[in-house]
């Protein structure tokens, strides 16, 4: 999560290093972005600086086709495949620089496939209002697939920390 606190463009910088090493084939690597309202438009623009593109909802539509099958498990052929691939393979056009695609979703869970595991260089975005439903958020993921999850965050009383469900 960048909590509203963070430095957008460090927590960017971050976020992208994690699902762009090897085009996010380690499970490790980060799957959604979960961001503070007060700091959506700021973490767009570093995102966007640091080669990431946000789908539209169509766009959005047509990647999600392509990352899950009909029945809603993920696309192997996907793994490990940089984003301007993807993006081709869906009908995307993106910029030749494309690190990461980037698409708002609504929800967590097989009913969202752009939220599951996706093993490549694709983030689910979040925007929250507050710490609290920020966490909320974050805790759906780490039920959904007992992810740790990094909080991202300037704030004395929010320094950096791991939330780990088991």
């Amino acid at each position: 999560m960048i909590e509203r606190t963070a430095d957008a463009a460090k927590a960017a910088r971050d976020i992208l290093a994690g699902t762009c090493f090897d085009f996010g084939t380690i499970c490790a690597s980060e799957q959604a972005v979960v961001v503070d309202a007060p700091l959506d438009k700021e973490a767009r623009a570093q995102f966007a600086a640091q080669g990431a593109y946000f789908l539209n909802a169509a766009q959005a539509d047509q990647l999600a086709k392509l990352v899950v099958g009909p029945n809603r498990h993920l696309n192997p052929k996907i793994v490990g495949k940089p984003a301007t691939t993807l993006a081709e393979w869906a009908g995307i056009s993106v910029p030749p620089n494309t690190r990461c695609l980037i698409a708002e979703v609504g929800g967590v869970g097989r009913d969202y496939p752009l939220s599951i595991e996706k093993l490549s260089p694709i983030l689910a975005y979040y925007v929250v209002n507050g710490l609290e439903e920020g966490v909320s958020v974050v805790m759906k993921f780490c039920t959904l697939a007992e992810w740790g999850t990094p909080l991202r965050s300037t704030h004395v009383a929010v320094k950096p920390r791991c939330i780990t469900v088991r």
